[in-house]
């Protein structure tokens, strides 16, 4: 009686402990082991004719056999989970207005398009490399290398000619634009000439490298001068790259046929000087 008793109870624990362990087993399956992509950075090379070939591409936006994967700050180590060979596209991805919480793909850089074998556990390096997509329209540039200079300056009759060439500290080539405003000359507007530029929607962006030491004020103004400011730059010591969206802004009610790009400058009153420097300023859609 006691040995049955007992048999029971040892068959019983088996069945109970058979049964945890295989519920465990469904409720907390083995994971799956991801394979891993690293991307360093992305290089972009232009053709003759595209300007400086500067960029400022921040992050990674990757498809795997056309599906989405996520966008990840480079550098970047990410897990795919999947194995063997598989289609890998890469998009360059851009912070739209200097800003980090506007982070978005590049529209006119190109796919970065290649296979890789994928190995579990494993890490495979990818080095991409994009260019602008053929069918863009470079509307406007200025490098400040040429005798003259295509902007505007609309300060004031004055004082024209704020806006000059300087070879001193230029960010590449022989010159970059520079403006310096004092007590004197505390303020300053340029705008280029007036383009036919997208109304509905379709991408246009203004790019340009600047330093500067006050606030650049950067917008559209209509055919009715009607200023419509839009983008704020803040400071920066150093030189740096910016991608602006102007998409919404020449397609807000009313729309005009065309536009031009202006930009403003003021010195601050704390501020015995304020120095503004530019280059390579690309207009395209």
């Amino acid at each position: 009686m006691n040995y049955t008793t007992t048999s029971f109870f040892k068959s019983g624990v088996g069945i109970l402990l058979f049964t945890w362990l295989n519920s465990c087993s469904i409720i907390n399956p083995d994971e799956e082991i991801p394979s891993y992509i690293r991307v360093d950075s992305i290089s972009f090379s232009v053709q003759s004719g595209q300007g400086t070939a500067s960029e400022k591409i921040t992050d990674v936006w990757v498809y795997i056999d056309d599906n989405f994967q996520g966008a990840y700050e480079l550098p970047a180590t990410f897990p795919i989970l999947a194995e063997g060979a598989h289609d890998l596209k890469i998009r360059g991805g851009i912070k739209m207005n200097g800003t980090s919480s506007t982070r978005a793909i590049y529209p006119f850089y190109n796919f970065y398009n290649t296979t890789v074998n994928l190995q579990r556990g494993q890490t495979t390096n990818v080095s991409p490399s994009v260019i602008y997509f053929p069918a863009i329209t470079f509307v406007w540039m200025e490098d400040f290398e040429s005798p003259g200079i295509s902007l505007d300056d609309a300060t004031s009759a004055a004082f024209p000619n704020i806006l000059r060439k300087t070879a001193t500290d230029a960010f590449e080539g022989q010159y970059s634009g520079k403006v310096h405003l004092n007590n004197d000359t505390f303020a300053f507007l340029a705008r280029t000439s007036a383009y036919a530029l997208p109304t509905d929607g379709r991408e246009t962006y203004l790019e340009m490298n600047y330093k500067c030491d006050a606030a650049l004020t950067v917008g559209v103004i209509t055919p009715q001068n009607e200023f419509r400011p839009w983008t704020t730059i803040n400071p920066s010591a150093d030189w740096n790259k910016i991608y602006i969206r102007l998409t919404d802004v020449t397609s807000l009610q009313p729309l005009y046929p065309t536009y031009q790009v202006y930009f403003a400058m003021s010195k601050p009153t704390e501020q015995a000087e304020a120095n503004l420097y530019l280059d390579n300023l690309k207009l395209l859609k």
